[in-house]
């Protein structure tokens, strides 16, 4: 039975005094093929192996193997009788999602991202999944987009990505700076990912995502009241900072198991990006061998991290007061922050721009 089909078992008898109700039962027999938008009046019956084309209104029985077509429904020819295939519902194939896509289109994903650039399937906000079904996402896929988010979204999103999983699917959520390994490096003089050394500069990279070098014309047109903001700059902007710890005390909040672990970009040496797999329903991977084999999922991986150099983050510091302050204002849809920075961040917080 294909779309919109309807079936009516009931009707008004048009030449009845008192406009009466008839009417009948509606029998569909084993291997019949009803069309997109057919009709079936009351008290047909579609024989075995039948076929209805679309648009048929059919107000008669149709015999078996037998193709009808039209408005009212008549044989056009009989249809072959050596039917090998098996009944059965149709099997539902959960699809793949990627999240603040931007122009990386990953095949056999639909890609998502509030820009309208080449490679994006669906322009919309990836806080708010709404032409998504429940249970209908087998993974969700996010590459440097949740450090972009506002701390009053974080739990937002969490839990609408965990609405769309089905039961064994997964979130991967890659490239969220590290902070622990940043302040590390930075500390220690290290060698630098820009520069010779891990100076301000490199430290700004990460805890802000050099927003000034986003303000290219995909970006719709955003300023600050005081047109101090270049457009694309606050989207941008990376808003929150994360360790292991605080990211698995954002997971439990959302009621999600997970595991996190630390990685280096393709051609750097510092671990200092985190990732996170998550799952509402299922058993999350544990050691690094089970996570690699989770991320067979993402194609095209080594475009995204230095496989050789994923290990286990620890998270072994005690619950961060900060996930107590998401939650707050996640209940209170944004941050009681200065009225200055509220308002100038208004127009941005209900459909927050994706960045990659």
């Amino acid at each position: 039975i294909a779309a919109e089909v309807r079936i009516y078992t009931r009707e008004h008898d048009i030449d009845d005094p008192h406009f009466a109700e008839v009417g009948g039962p509606v029998v569909i027999e084993d291997y019949a093929y009803l069309g997109t938008r057919v009709t079936l009046m009351p008290g047909v019956r579609i024989g075995h192996g039948a076929v209805v084309a679309s648009g048929a209104v059919v107000t008669k029985d149709v015999p078996p193997f037998m193709l009808v077509g039209g408005v009212p429904a008549k044989v056009i020819r009989e249809r072959s009788h050596d039917l090998r295939y098996k009944l059965g519902y149709a099997k539902k194939i959960p699809m793949n999602i990627q999240v603040g896509a931007g122009g990386v289109r990953l095949p056999g994903f639909l890609n998502v991202d509030v820009r309208k650039v080449e490679g994006v399937d669906i322009v919309g906000d990836a806080c708010n999944l709404a032409t998504i079904k429940n249970a209908s996402v087998d993974t969700l896929f996010g590459h440097a987009i949740f450090e972009h988010f506002f701390l009053g979204q974080q739990i937002g999103a969490l839990r609408e990505w965990k609405r769309v999983l089905t039961p064994s699917g997964v979130i991967v959520m890659l490239g969220l700076p590290d902070f622990s390994v940043v302040a590390d490096l930075y500390v220690k003089c290290a060698a630098g990912v820009v520069g010779d050394r891990f100076d301000l500069h490199n430290v700004y990279r990460y805890t802000h995502g050099e927003p000034e070098h986003a303000t290219q014309p995909v970006w719709p047109t955003w300023r600050a009241n005081d047109g101090a903001a270049p457009p694309g700059w606050i989207p941008q902007l990376h808003k929150s900072l994360f360790d292991p710890s605080y990211l698995r005390d954002l997971l439990a909040e959302c009621e999600l198991r997970g595991a996190i672990f630390n990685y280096a970009y393709p051609e750097e040496d510092h671990a200092l990006c985190l990732g996170f797999i998550a799952t509402a329903q299922g058993i999350p991977p544990t050691g690094g061998a089970g996570v690699l084999k989770t991320l067979e999922r993402v194609p095209g991986l080594a475009a995204f991290m230095n496989i050789e150099s994923l290990h286990m983050s620890e998270a072994t510091k005690p619950r961060d007061s900060l996930v107590n302050y998401a939650r707050a204002l996640a209940t209170t849809e944004r941050p009681k922050l200065s009225q200055k920075f509220a308002k100038a961040a208004s127009r941005w917080f209900r459909g927050f721009m994706l960045a990659s």
